[in-house]
């Protein structure tokens, strides 16, 4: 009886998420037929009428075919393209906290988590916005579509990372989907390559210091565990190379229209430029982004301050990889936001793309941690009951302006 309770309620939970994702970007693509939205929608007719060429055109091509094979509008197909891949966010984060932890009691649990976590944005408060783009991506279409792979190669590399099991097949896995990410939007990629980089050095210059074998082996194996980042970032210096040069016809895009990336776009170095583009004050709105991962991060070095050995427990074989990822993704990612933006026909900030998959691993590791550290953590004094009490109310209200930016959009 009780499995066909959460049978059922499982399927009406469904029902309502894909119902709030096809409300939304219905507003968005269809009724208000935004820029970004418009944009890449006109985008997609052209490529797959093969009058326009990009060098990340997955979202365009998926959109534009399916509106040819139903014998609909582009901006109707990509109701359908949006709300497939924030079903499949929601599937790849409810796997992921799978496998870095044993807390959930069941299936349903696990969903209602992974939803939260795909719909939790930074807190709004007066005129200081919370970070120059959505938290998780909701109103660009090509972040949105990348996000779900972006996450599942995250995961593919903590996967081999933790277990250091770098097979033919796991490494081909991990390579394929990094390529898929390549193709769709090229900014998580650029981030991502650097990161899984710098992790798989300090990994082998470990084994060298064991001794346990020879430098040369330990080299080879370096070699072969970045031959698919590698290979990955020759794709993106051509991708670059291509938009370095490449210049639209001027009888393909309507006046007002112009493609983020090609020969008129230029890389400039300015610090913090793009945050501030978006943002009247950047150190606040990143305080207010990262509230609740800043909250356990405290609760952290509390618990350490008192020399518990909690916090090791809790941070344990499963965690770990996990946190050495988010922070080395979310450093490159950052560095990138803080130092590089677009100029050219308009000034834009691809360059803070990146910061939405380092929002949701920092609120996925925050929550597990939280949840893992309080099962760990037996006292049931008035000051930890406080402590945690703070954490979930800080959680509460990023879930509650995501439901609020939602309906915002959904009902404005």
């Amino acid at each position: 009886m009780k499995k066909l309770f959460e049978k059922k309620f499982e399927i009406l939970f469904w029902i309502l998420v894909v119902v709030m994702w096809i409300s939304l970007y219905w507003k968005q693509c269809v009724i208000d037929n935004l820029n970004d939205f418009y944009c890449h929608n006109l985008f997609a007719k052209l490529i797959v009428e093969g009058k326009l060429i990009l060098v990340y055109p997955v979202y365009h091509i998926f959109v534009g075919l399916l509106a040819k094979v139903a014998g609909v509008l582009e901006t109707e197909a990509s109701v359908v393209v949006l709300t497939f891949a924030q079903v499949l966010s929601i599937l790849v984060v409810a796997q992921i906290l799978k496998v870095l932890s044993d807390i959930w009691e069941n299936n349903m649990e696990l969903l209602l988590t992974s939803f939260m976590l795909n719909v939790v944005q930074p807190i709004f408060f007066y005129n200081y916005k919370p970070g120059p783009s959505s938290g998780n991506g909701l109103f660009s279409p090509t972040m949105t579509f990348v996000k779900p792979f972006a996450l599942l190669t995250v995961l593919l590399f903590y996967k081999m990372y933790k277990s250091k099991e770098y097979t033919l097949k796991n490494l081909i896995c991990f390579f394929a989907s990094l390529l898929l990410t390549c193709v769709i939007k090229p900014m998580f990629t650029m981030a991502f390559i650097p990161a899984a980089g710098i992790l798989l050095l300090l990994e082998t210059i470990k084994e060298i210091k064991s001794g346990k074998e020879s430098i040369q082996n330990n080299l080879c194996g370096f070699i072969i565990k970045i031959l698919p980042l590698f290979i990955i970032g020759v794709i993106l210096i051509a991708q670059f190379a291509f938009t370095a040069f490449y210049d639209v016809p001027t009888d393909v895009l309507p006046e007002g229209v112009n493609l983020s990336s090609d020969k008129e776009s230029h890389i400039r170095i300015g610090y913090m430029r793009s945050w501030k583009l978006a943002v009247d004050n950047v150190y606040i709105s990143i305080l207010f982004a990262y509230l609740f991962p800043l909250i356990v991060w405290g609760i952290i070095l509390y618990y350490q301050n008192r020399k518990s050995i909690v916090v090791k427990e809790c941070s344990g074989e499963r965690l770990v990889p996990f946190r050495n990822i988010t922070i080395s993704y979310g450093i490159i990612s950052f560095l990138y936001m803080a130092f590089l933006y677009q100029e050219g026909r308009e000034i834009d900030m691809n360059f803070r793309n990146a910061w939405v998959v380092t929002f949701n691993l920092a609120f996925i590791f925050a929550y597990v941690y939280l949840r893992e550290l309080r099962k760990i953590v037996q006292e049931k004094n008035r000051k930890s009951n406080i402590i945690f009490a703070m954490s979930y109310v800080s959680f509460a209200i990023h879930m509650f302006f995501g439901i609020a930016l939602i309906t915002k959009y959904i009902l404005g």
